[in-house]
């Protein structure tokens, strides 16, 4: 079946989560950067939370939203005749930080970034157990990214976010209900008695 933009968000969601607090331990090991300066993401969606706004979020936030599907190719049939489709999303993983600083957390911020952009060229095919049928890949070659102004936030701390945006495919088909399918079978017992011949 058609699984659409809210499944493939998911798969980036569920694999950063699962990623991101080893890799970012590997960085800070790397960089020699503590967790203040390096912090694994508290927070993790598959929407823009409005809560950012107001600054209410538990930082570093990290999330991942479709913003429209680049092209849908449909590449096989299976023995239903059901069509295939390679359908391409338009994604952006963003990162936002907050510190007591503009140095800190722009340091913070494209650190961060930089940590979640490896991640996502490390593993271009998402591997989960429950999705490898659907070949999630991300094509590198489609990877930019931008970075926000610096704005004061509330109590004297500073916040700053960016964002990796790339293509992200996945395999997707039609359903087809098969012509003459019967939906339900219904058998009742007889009450005719079977007439045996007499012997």
């Amino acid at each position: 079946m058609m699984i659409g933009a809210w499944a493939a968000k998911q798969f980036v969601t569920e694999y950063l989560e699962q990623d991101l607090p080893e890799r970012v331990q590997d960085y800070r090991n790397l960089l020699q950067l503590d967790d203040d300066r390096l912090a694994v993401p508290t927070v993790y969606h598959n929407f823009e939370p409005a809560s950012l706004l107001n600054g209410t979020d538990d930082f570093p936030v990290c999330y991942t939203v479709i913003t429209s599907t680049r092209g849908m190719e449909r590449v096989d049939y299976d023995g239903n005749l059901d069509p295939h489709y390679r359908v391409a999303y338009a994604a952006r993983t963003y990162v936002w930080d907050l510190q007591p600083s503009e140095a800190e957390v722009t340091e913070s911020r494209d650190t961060l970034l930089m940590v979640v952009r490896t991640a996502l060229l490390d593993h271009q095919c998402l591997l989960h157990a429950d999705n490898l049928h659907r070949e999630v890949k991300i094509d590198e070659g489609t990877m930019i990214e931008e970075y926000s102004d610096i704005d004061a936030a509330k109590a004297q701390m500073w916040r700053a976010g960016a964002y990796v945006a790339y293509d992200i495919t996945l395999n997707e088909k039609v359903t087809r209900r098969s012509l003459g399918t019967v939906d339900n079978i219904r058998v009742e017992a007889s009450n005719w008695a079977l007439l045996m011949p007499d012997s």
